[in-house]
């Protein structure tokens, strides 16, 4: 019916992983890895699978969506530092279920966090907002992260190389383990 319909399956650790899901991935476009903010895909490894690696294996594509519903969640914490899931756990994309509103909704204040929403839609145009700008913060940190390691894996200098490395991989973790 749908030949170019994407398929996607949202997994938790607790409710929806077996074996099957493994199996289904050469007919699924992308698993979004599900939970709260401070959820890490160690919670994935259940009953002696290590469920990431293994669909990993098999090519498929993963995304994250860590869940915090309070829109008054503190732009660091979660819109700064949420693109950071995508180096720390070698992911494919971030997954982000957001507000976007108009004015005529309640007329949400575009300047703060709490009770605002991600983006405002404004006859043609969006309105950029806190939220929205915060993130793509966190996505630039990445960008310059990956050409940092990109740099480093491609250097002849295997001194500066490691030095930069080593930045790298603790860098991701002090963000993620900070990041509140």
């Amino acid at each position: 019916d749908h030949p170019g319909i994407r398929k996607t399956i949202t997994l938790t650790p607790y409710i929806s992983l077996c074996r099957g899901v493994i199996d289904c991935a050469p007919f699924v476009d992308e698993f979004i890895i599900y939970g709260p903010t401070n959820m890490t895909l160690t919670d994935y490894k259940t009953k002696g699978i290590d469920y990431i690696a293994e669909l990993k294996k098999a090519g498929a594509k993963l995304s994250v969506y860590k869940c915090s519903v309070d829109n008054g969640t503190p732009a660091y914490s979660y819109y700064r530092c949420y693109p950071w899931m995508i180096l720390n756990e070698n992911l494919d994309a971030l997954s982000l279920y957001t507000a976007v509103s108009g004015w005529f909704d309640g007329g949400h204040d575009w300047r703060c966090m709490g009770g605002g929403n991600w983006l405002l839609r404004s006859f043609d145009d969006v309105i950029r907002t806190v939220r929205s700008d915060t993130l793509l913060i966190g996505f630039n940190d990445i960008k310059y992260m990956k050409l940092l390691k990109q740099l480093a894996e491609t250097s002849k200098d295997k001194k500066l190389a490691q030095e930069c490395l080593d930045f790298y991989r603790k860098t991701i973790a002090e963000v993620i383990r900070n990041s509140h």
